[in-house]
């Protein structure tokens, strides 16, 4: 035995290499057990391996609000990559709403939205992206080649909203009970005078542009609106069509055409409604998009309106309303408009010029919620005496509103809104004088 402990037996030289395998073996063994992290994500995701990347990333619970960001933006981006863009969407929705000035998040939103073909909500994004301060001209570029190529593509698009109204002066009246005229009082009935209620409206529409040669484009727009109350005096209905061309360029479109709309009051509308009034006449509009952030849109028709009754304010109506949309960041819009309209009736106390002023400010909160501020004013003048009052008719209208939705409260492209409006009329004669509160409670689609 003592010989053994002075002499150990010799290893095979075979169990070197064995040795330095296993060794090895066991050098690489610690580093596959580790657990995923995000990192490991991202580098499949750069690999092109997006199926072990989503595997990784799905499979993490994000330790801080910078994880919390990348992870579900890694999760879009590889659902852009493999032909899943209304999942991507989800995705990039879910962090907008918590973060909605990341302006590569909602450039990838709106390049998702143009792949599943919502054209309108991809122009939105991309409009905002221009809204960036700093924005590479590179990107900008990329922006609006994309826009453009929404505008070439487009269509057809289609629009339904329901909504609930209820309001303190539907019927615009005055809640004055006894007026004047001159010296003499005169009792009002209470159809005269100013009433509540609360109605149901439905709307929507349809429009198509056909292809037809190079930058040319037809249009057909079909359009409706059905009001509907408790007391049918103040059920409402309007039908409308359009038809026309549109001449595209970069960063815009004009057109014009023909425009005819079909008006019912009372009853119970449509068919049943009594009829109120035909218009009938043309339209031009004009867009383009300039210095990035900026783009203009300008409405115009003349139509002459026929009443079915009312034969004394049958007449010509010119209208013009240009509005400019500015971004003022990535998730910040601002819209100022005008208006001009001149009405000449058959009798002069009908005619009439009116001036309007709006501002709409959009802006998204962290959190999800977006909101819409919008105020403005209108000016109307009557050109000759009042048959009752012997004075000509004036009317400054103010009115504000704010409108809310949430950008996670959607169902199948559903979306629900609140808004509020409150309108004040000052007139001469007083009789002229009310004031109206209208909220709504409503649900959106666009297709």
């Amino acid at each position: 035995m003592s010989r053994i402990l002075r002499r150990p037996r010799r290893l095979p030289l075979l169990a070197l290499p064995l040795a330095l395998c296993l060794l090895a073996s066991l050098a690489v063994q610690p580093a596959a057990a580790q657990e995923p992290t995000l990192e490991t994500g991202r580098a499949l995701f750069q690999e092109g391996r997006y199926e072990e990347a989503q595997e990784i990333l799905l499979s993490l619970a994000p330790a801080t609000e910078a994880e919390s960001i990348e992870q579900p933006f890694l999760l879009g981006l590889i659902a852009l990559e493999t032909g899943r863009p209304r999942a991507a969407i989800e995705r990039f929705e879910s962090i907008l709403s918590r973060h909605p000035h990341l302006i590569r998040v909602r450039l990838e939103l709106a390049r998702a939205y143009y792949l599943v073909g919502d054209d309108d909500k991809s122009r939105l994004h991309f409009s905002q992206v221009l809204g960036a301060e700093g924005l590479p001209r590179g990107v900008e570029n990329n922006v609006a080649g994309f826009l453009n190529r929404i505008q070439a593509r487009r269509r057809w698009s289609a629009d339904l909203s329901l909504a609930l109204l209820p309001q303190t002066n539907i019927n615009q009246g005055s809640e004055e009970r006894i007026i004047y005229l001159g010296p003499l009082p005169l009792r009002l009935n209470e159809d005269a005078r100013k009433q509540s209620g609360t109605g149901a409206e439905a709307s929507g529409g349809v429009s198509w542009q056909p292809l037809l040669e190079g930058d040319w484009r037809g249009r057909l727009a079909l359009s409706g609106r059905v009001r509907r109350f408790d007391n049918a005096e103040w059920n409402d209905t309007l039908l409308g069509a359009d038809i026309g061309l549109l001449r595209l360029f970069d960063g815009g479109n004009i057109g014009g055409g023909i425009r005819l709309q079909r008006r019912w009051r009372g009853g119970g509308g449509l068919p049943s409604g009594e009829g109120y009034s035909w218009r009938r006449g043309f339209w031009a509009s004009h867009q383009v998009q300039f210095l990035r952030r900026n783009r203009l849109e300008t409405s115009a028709e003349l139509a002459h309106l026929d009443h079915d009754q009312r034969n004394h304010s049958n007449g010509w109506t010119a209208r013009l309303a240009p509005n400019l949309v500015r971004a003022l960041s990535a998730s910040s819009r601002l819209r100022i408009g005008a208006s001009w309209q001149i009405t000449e009736a058959a009798v002069g106390y009908e005619s009439n010029h009116l001036l309007g002023a709006s501002a709409t400010l959009t802006h998204g909160f962290p959190g999800g919620t977006t909101a819409s501020v919008d105020i403005g004013a209108h000016r109307k003048r009557y050109h000759g005496d009042h048959p009752l009052f012997a004075e000509p008719r004036k009317e400054l209208l103010y009115f504000a509103g704010l409108r809310l939705l949430h950008r996670e409260l959607r169902w199948q492209g559903i979306a629900p809104y609140a808004e509020y409006r409150y309108e004040r009329n000052n007139a001469a004669p007083d009789f002229f004088d009310y004031d109206n509160h209208i909220g709504t409670l409503g649900i959106t689609r666009a297709f």
